[in-house]
């Protein structure tokens, strides 16, 4: 009988720079699902994928979003919401605020007492009742709300990608300094 060929001697060595599969399953899974980014990829078309990133929204492109975000806003001002609702509008909070910030010192007010509405919101829920606003917390959640979806419309996606980032930045940032805390780190 002819011997069996090890699974050692079939792969390459790891320091093999030849090697081109990736050698995990995370990096596997990472291979998978990577896309290209044509902009980085010196593709003829990369100049034209930076200028439609960097040209303004179209009010009727982000329209389903929109509704999107009112819907999750009206289940949480109802009671019915869950943690997914309250984490998006969360988030659109976040993003809107720190791109308000780059427009206009006003709009940033009205959307941090959105935000200011948000946690009291969550406050509530903590406490074991359902998810709900007061009173003066759905005015200024009408009021935010309001002034994200112009920010939105207003803004190009490269805009809105690096307000993302720093507001995830930012969350992160404040999740593991607060988790630090509670383990007597800081």
């Amino acid at each position: 009988m002819g011997r069996k060929a090890s699974r050692k001697e079939e792969s390459p060595s790891r320091g093999d720079s030849t090697m081109t599969t990736p050698v995990n399953r995370a990096q596997r899974r990472a291979a998978r699902h990577q896309k290209t980014n044509p902009t980085r990829t010196g593709s003829p078309l990369a100049p034209l994928y930076l200028l439609d990133s960097a040209r303004p929204n179209d009010p009727a492109e982000k329209a389903g979003e929109h509704l999107k975000t009112l819907a999750r806003y009206e289940r949480l001002r109802d009671g019915d919401g869950d943690d997914a609702d309250f984490s998006h509008i969360g988030m659109v909070l976040a993003i809107c605020r720190e791109r308000a910030v780059d427009i206009d010192e006003a709009l940033a007010d009205i959307i941090e007492a959105g935000q200011k509405a948000l946690i009291r919101c969550g406050d509530r829920h903590k406490r074991g009742l359902r998810y709900g606003f007061d009173g003066p917390g759905l005015m200024a959640m009408d009021y935010a709300l309001e002034g994200c979806r112009e920010i939105i419309n207003a803004s190009s996606p490269m805009q809105m990608i690096r307000a993302r980032r720093v507001a995830v930045e930012r969350l992160v940032g404040k999740a593991e300094r607060g988790q630090m805390e509670r383990m007597g780190l800081v």
